[in-house]
């Protein structure tokens, strides 16, 4: 375990987050480095490109040469402007994801099912 301080410059000097699961959504380092500002390498277990988007690059979590293959991509200068973009597009993305945001669907959820709930009685 380590303080909040040192896990955020952690993801903020790292290249990249490199989530190696095969297990998903809703895991919470990948939404973190995407609000640092760290651009995310996900697997492409269920549910992950629901979760993150295009906010992320993702390889088959099977395949090693998939993974190097996004890790060079990030590595690769050439793609810098890319990789930017995707940095950008995932702060906002989780900049957005708010508790507020949170309870709004949550209140939807609760709102429609109480419609058809009125029909059960």
């Amino acid at each position: 375990f380590l303080p909040t301080s040192e896990i955020v410059a952690l993801y903020q000097q790292a290249l990249a987050l490199t989530y190696l699961s095969l297990f998903g959504p809703s895991n919470l380092p990948p939404l973190e480095a995407l609000n640092l500002g760290c651009p995310v390498i996900c697997s492409n277990a269920d549910g992950m490109f629901e979760q993150l988007g295009n906010n992320a690059l993702y390889f088959n979590g099977y395949d090693e040469k998939d993974l190097a293959k996004q890790i060079k991509y990030v590595l690769d200068t050439e793609n810098k402007h890319q990789i930017t973009e995707m940095i950008n597009r995932g702060k906002i993305f989780a900049g957005n994801l708010t508790i507020e945001k949170y309870f709004e669907k949550l209140n939807l959820i609760f709102s429609d099912f109480s419609l058809i709930r009125e029909c059960w009685e």
